[in-house]
Parts: C-alpha cells; sequence; structure tokens
C-alpha cells in the first residue's frame, strides 16, 4: 500500500519552523517598534530572509540596558544573523573629559561562544555590570571561559549520537559561567554606548546606540549604585 504525502525530513521541518518564527518576530519589531531606526533595521532582516541568499553580516537590530524589579541590570538584545554563527558583542563607550578630550573604551565580549550554531533570530537579555570607577573587561577569566565553552562543546559533539538538529539541540551542552560584561550608563553629552554584533568569521553588523527607556533611569541608577557597595 502506497503511503499518503510525502514526510518531511526532521532537518527541513525545524529549518521551516525556524523561519517562519524568525519573519514573525522580525514582523513584530516591523509593526509595533516604537523605534524608527529599529524598523529599518527588522525590515533589512526580512529583506534578507527573503532574498534567496543566505548572508553573512550580522543586524544588529535593538540593544536596551535596564534593572528588574530586585535590582539585576540586564542587557537585552535583539540580533539577525542569517548565516547563524554569532560570536559576540563589541560594547565601545566614549567618554567625555573635563579638558574636552574623549576617554575610548572599545572591548569585545563572546557572549554568543556557547552558541553551537545561533538561530537567526536571537533576542537575549544578559546580566551585567555598571562601570562606577574605571572597571575593564578580565581578559584572563574571559580567557578561561573560552576554554571551558571550547571543552563543553567538543565532549558533545564527541559524545553525542546527532541523529538528527532537533536531537542535537535537545542535547546541547551545559553553558559555563560568563564572566562580567561591563557597561556604562548612557548620559546625554557625557557617555555614549554603542554596541555591534560580529560572528566567528569576523562579520559586523552595523554600530547601534544602547537605549535607556526615560521611565526605567532612576530604577536602572538605584540599582548601579548598589552594584558598586
Amino acid at each position: 500500500m502506497g503511503q499518503g504525502g510525502c514526510r518531511k525530513n526532521p532537518d527541513e521541518k525545524l529549518k521551516a519552523s525556524g523561519h517562519a518564527f524568525t519573519v514573525g518576530r522580525l514582523t513584530e519589531v516591523v509593526t509595533r517598534s516604537e523605534n524608527p531606526a529599529a524598523q529599518e533595521r527588522a525590515k533589512s532582516a526580512l529583506a534578507q530572509l527573503n532574498n534567496g541568499i543566505v548572508d553573512t553580516t550580522p543586524i544588529l537590530i535593538g540593544a536596551g540596558l535596564g534593572a528588574d524589579g530586585s535590582g539585576e541590570i540586564h542587557l537585552g538584545v535583539t540580533c539577525f544573523d542569517e548565516d547563524e554563527d554569532l560570536r559576540g558583542l563589541r560594547i565601545k563607550e566614549r567618554h567625555a573629559d573635563p579638558n574636552g578630550g574623549t576617554q575610548v573604551i572599545d572591548e569585545l565580549y563572546p557572549v554568543f561562544a556557547s552558541y553551537y550554531t545561533s538561530p537567526p533570530y536571537v533576542a537575549p537579555a544578559y546580566s551585567v555590570r555598571i562601570r562606577t570607577a574605571d572597571q575593564r573587561k578580565d581578559e584572563s577569566a574571559w580567557k578561561d571561559y573560552m576554554i571551558s565553552v571550547l571543552d563543553e562543546l567538543i565532549r558533545w559533539s564527541v559524545q553525542k549520537e546527532r541523529t538528527n538538529i532537533e536531537d542535537a539541540v535537545s542535547k546541547a551542552p551545559p553553558k559555563p559561567t560568563m564572566p562580567p560584561v561591563w557597561i556604562s550608563i548612557p548620559e546625554p553629552n557625557q557617555v555614549r554606548v554603542s554596541i555591534s554584533a560580529y560572528d566567528r568569521a569576523g562579520h559586523e553588523s552595523e554600530s547601534i546606540d544602547v537605549e535607556v527607556a526615560s521611565y526605567s533611569m532612576r530604577r536602572l541608577r538605584e540599582a548601579a549604585r548598589k552594584q558598586g557597595r
């Protein structure tokens, strides 16, 4: 007896589901975001998704800093990367000094390193630390973190029985504890904070300014004071 219809490959089903999810999330940004620049970046991402070419350069759609009710400070980002190889975020800050000069802080944080592959659309929120003095990225701690991530990915790759993508996702390796991500609170005419996303191949998105909603600034500053104690 012949089968009625053609059974889809599990990989194809997962890919179709991921495509639909990405289109849905990007469309939400286009239709609901109050930020015109974010809307345009989401439109660009949708155009890439539908042009029949796997584009390699990430698009960072939005980045926001805020604090929740418990005082935890989060950096939320929304990013599109069609070839699914995100590696991290570049945080670049420009601080005006009293003499009219500018101090620049430029740090790379490989926050996506523990992803075996990154989905085309990601919108994570990372717990961060606010610079209140001269804090900088701990290069040694991040080097150790990268070694731990690599060790877990190798162990997982060797031990797993990879029958299909769904199985691989369900058995993703545990994520080592991430070292602190340092960032300053943007201040008009004093501190400009921008972020870009980069991938494993070295492609980097355009840089965008970090946003802080006016209604959340008081809570954010209070949380930063408590962090610095």
